[in-house]
């Protein structure tokens, strides 16, 4: 009878190992992923998640908080239907990071709603759209947006804002309100009420030494960062991301830029590792 191995401390050492198995064997990474979690004794890779954030190893072990992201999908060609869904964990429960109210403000997270969790029986566990998507592969790439925007909310605690006029620059000329070549825009706020502008455009480091846009900075008291942390819109699609604020009263950028620069990569939706559902629907008589 083959025996599992002993648990690992972390979810890391499962990701290691499916590294391992992915380069051996040739398979899918989330294939990987869930080979390596029942390896350890775990039905799947979401199990695995769902349970070793609750296993503390000693008195200093910080507990993490899985959260699940789902999008729907619909072929009208093929008539199929599809469901993915991945699990992240967050630093807390993610309604303590972000207000209902405030999803729709967060470009990556319009139409995301609480769903109650059939394992858990809350709603504070599953975030999901009902939207219907086209494919599975635009589902996997909104859900993997919002898995990044959430871990931008976790690691800097910016709160998503419609206060777009309060994060510009004072100035009665419209160009106060649009930075040169800005794109993919999101506003944030700290829990000070200050303000900082997310700018993720094409080429960022060109846009991001723009001559333009450095004079607008200076016209108008405007400063700018780029942090190593490659963004949300879509990373692995050619998008980088650019931090904006006022140096009066806007968010200072040193602790943003070095918060950002802990994380891990960004999700991608290339190396998916998360859970798909699909089926057929059956042609009517």
């Amino acid at each position: 009878m083959h025996q599992p191995k002993r648990r690992p401390a972390s979810i890391e050492a499962i990701k290691r190992a499916a590294k391992a198995l992915k380069k051996e064997k040739g398979i899918q990474h989330s294939e990987a992923l869930n080979e390596a979690s029942r390896e350890y004794g775990f039905d799947n890779f979401r199990h695995a998640q769902n349970v070793l954030p609750r296993t503390g190893q000693g008195d200093g072990a910080v507990r993490r908080f899985p959260l699940t992201l789902c999008a729907y999908w619909y072929e009208r060609e093929s008539r199929t239907r599809g469901r993915e869904s991945l699990t992240i964990e967050l630093s807390a429960r993610w309604n303590d990071l972000i207000a209902i109210r405030q999803l729709d403000d967060a470009r990556g997270l319009v139409g995301m709603r609480p769903e109650p969790s059939t394992e858990q029986g809350d709603r504070t566990s599953v975030l999901s759209r009902q939207h219907s998507y086209r494919d599975q592969a635009e589902a996997r790439a909104v859900v993997c947006m919002a898995a990044r925007t959430l871990q931008f909310i976790d690691a800097t605690r910016l709160r998503p804002s419609s206060g777009r006029r309060r994060a510009y620059p004072n100035g009665r000329h419209p160009s106060a309100l649009h930075i040169p070549r800005q794109d993919h825009t999101d506003i944030w706020m700290d829990a000070e009420g200050r303000y900082l502008v997310t700018d993720e455009p094409y080429s960022a480091e060109t846009v991001f030494a723009d001559k333009e846009r450095i004079a607008w900075g200076e016209r108008y008291g405007f400063s700018f960062a780029k942090p190593s942390w490659a963004g949300m819109h879509a990373p692995y699609g050619g998008t980088g991301l650019i931090l904006g604020s006022r140096n009066d009263t806007g968010v200072p950028l040193e602790p943003i830029v070095a918060a950002l620069a802990a994380l891990p990569a960004p999700t991608d939706e290339n190396e998916w590792s998360g859970e798909s559902t699909s089926f057929v629907e059956q042609a009517r008589a």
